[in-house]
């Protein structure tokens, strides 16, 4: 089961998890699906150097930043925030904590952590 830490919101596979706070709700147009938030979490790792080195990491930096902007990355923050207050250490939230079902979902799964 894949759950986000709710003070640094690390995506953790846990094959026994610990206690979670849990945010099901009805999705709208702009929610952050697994694929996301993984591009957003790889993003974050990478300096600023880097991304001159290397050109094509700042297309993957715009994308990560217009992710970061969407009402449901903040719901992400959000909830992890109310649930820390709450003493919970781990949250399970439906858009992005899915495991997923395609193969191509599994790939970037291992490419996540």
């Amino acid at each position: 089961m894949r759950l986000v830490n709710t003070t640094t919101l690390e995506l953790v596979e846990h094959l026994n998890p610990p206690s979670y706070a849990i945010l099901s709700h009805r999705w709208g147009d702009k929610e952050v699906s697994f694929k996301d938030y993984c591009l957003v979490r790889k993003d974050a790792q990478y300096t600023d150097q880097q991304r001159v080195e290397r050109p094509w990491l700042e297309e993957r930096a715009e994308l990560s930043r217009e992710i970061r902007a969407r009402p449901g990355f903040t719901k992400i923050v959000d909830f992890c925030a109310i649930a820390k207050e709450g003493g919970e250490s781990w949250a399970w939230i439906d858009t992005c904590c899915k495991l997923p079902a395609l193969r191509e979902d599994s790939i970037i799964a291992r490419e996540c952590g």
